[in-house]
This record gives structure tokens, C-alpha cells and sequence, in this order.
């Protein structure tokens, strides 16, 4: 029997509910909220999904992912989210 994951959709694409959640922490001192998962070779931090275009799954900034879910749609191409902290975690 397979399980079901609870899971987040932007657009055409699916997060891990509980994944993208584990990975935060709120950085007391300073009130941002960081990334504990995967951090690309210079610093930012990204989370995999799957669609129907990557089944195989693929990779996608948590912060794109964070704003998207606030604004309550996808994100788009070629917009950027700058996230208030101004740091990559």
C-alpha cells in the first residue's frame, strides 16, 4: 500500500508539505526564517518538486516557493523573489 504525502502545488508543480516545512527555523536574534534542507554551491536554498513536465523530479529556490505560497500563486518566469532578510539561508 503506498502512502500519500501531504503536498503543496504552485502552478503544475508539487513540494512535500512536510519537507518544506521541516526545513525552516526562525533565527530568534533577527525574526528571519531559514532554510536547514539543501543549499545550492552558493548558498541559496532549494527544495525538489515533481510535475508532469519533471516527473523524475527538479529543483526550485525555497524563497520562490515561500513567496508563492503567500501570494497564493505561481511566480512568474524571469520574476524575482527577494526576501526581506537579505541573506541566502
Amino acid at each position: 500500500m503506498r502512502h500519500r504525502v501531504p503536498k503543496i502545488q504552485i502552478g503544475n508543480r508539487f513540494i512535500s508539505e512536510g519537507l518544506f516545512y521541516k526545513n525552516q527555523r526562525l533565527d530568534p536574534a533577527t525574526g528571519c526564517i531559514e532554510w536547514t534542507g539543501v543549499h545550492n554551491s552558493i548558498g541559496y536554498p532549494f527544495i525538489g518538486y515533481w510535475s508532469e513536465d519533471h516527473p523524475r523530479g527538479a529543483m526550485m529556490t525555497a524563497h520562490r516557493i515561500a513567496l508563492a505560497l503567500k501570494l497564493g500563486r505561481d511566480i512568474a518566469p524571469g520574476m524575482n523573489a527577494n526576501h526581506i532578510c537579505h541573506n541566502r539561508r
